[in-house]
């Protein structure tokens, strides 16, 4: 016979796991930043990352799933605007790599 205690051990942890099964995982985004200057404020979607110095590479952080907008400022022009659009999607944990080139355009890929 199962103790009243160990019934509502095994009830709770079951309640617990169906809830975290429900739970979305969002999609996170890394950036590799190969234009010649650093750029700034730079946004993808609702994420901010900041200041991205010219030659390095971002943490990843989360970012809505689907389109994304990405938006940020040449630290040496900053009349100069970079922006593109990008997708991420996938059901589950995805990380994503978006590398911004020397002429400024924009390439995403899904990492493994």
């Amino acid at each position: 016979m199962v103790k009243p205690t160990m019934l509502k051990a095994i009830v709770m942890l079951s309640v617990a796991l169906l809830l975290s099964s429900c739970l979305k995982l969002k999609p996170s985004v890394r950036i590799i930043n190969n234009y010649p200057d650093d750029i700034t404020n730079l946004k993808v979607g609702p994420a901010d990352f900041g200041t991205v110095t010219a030659g390095s590479t971002t943490g990843y952080i989360e970012v809505s799933e689907g389109s994304n907008t990405l938006s940020g400022t040449d630290a040496e022009h900053p009349t100069i605007q970079l922006t593109g659009s990008l997708s991420v999607d996938g059901k589950g944990k995805h990380k994503w790599t978006i590398t911004i080139s020397s002429s400024g355009s924009l390439s995403i890929v899904k990492d493994l």
